[in-house]
């Protein structure tokens, strides 16, 4: 599931951003999203899972992190590096780094 965190990195909402890590918001907790969704933000790359990598897995690990990376936003990124955002993993065992490479 989504929490509220998460959902203002997707929205690039700064000042809602700003209001929940000022209240102590957990950089680093895991949501979970379609594939169709995740895909949908990565025209012609699906850097996420697909069925032809586990058939069983219809969903897809996403982090505040992921969002801020994809939507290029350093300003919310400089916000989010930390000892264990730096290590988050998608199911394909992607980094924040990895993605990054893919979209530049």
């Amino acid at each position: 599931m989504r929490g509220a965190f998460l959902f203002a990195c997707q929205s690039r909402s700064m000042p809602t951003i700003t209001a929940l890590l000022n209240a102590g918001a957990a950089v680093d907790k895991l949501g979970s999203c379609s594939l169709s969704y995740t895909n949908s933000f990565f025209p012609g790359i699906h850097v996420f899972g697909s069925s032809s990598y586990n058939l069983s897995t219809s969903w897809e690990n996403l982090y505040p992190i992921h969002f801020t990376i994809v939507h290029n936003n350093l300003e919310l990124l400089q916000k989010l590096i930390t000892p264990t955002t730096n290590k988050v993993l998608t199911i394909r065992c992607f980094t924040p780094l990895h993605i990054a490479c893919l979209l530049n």
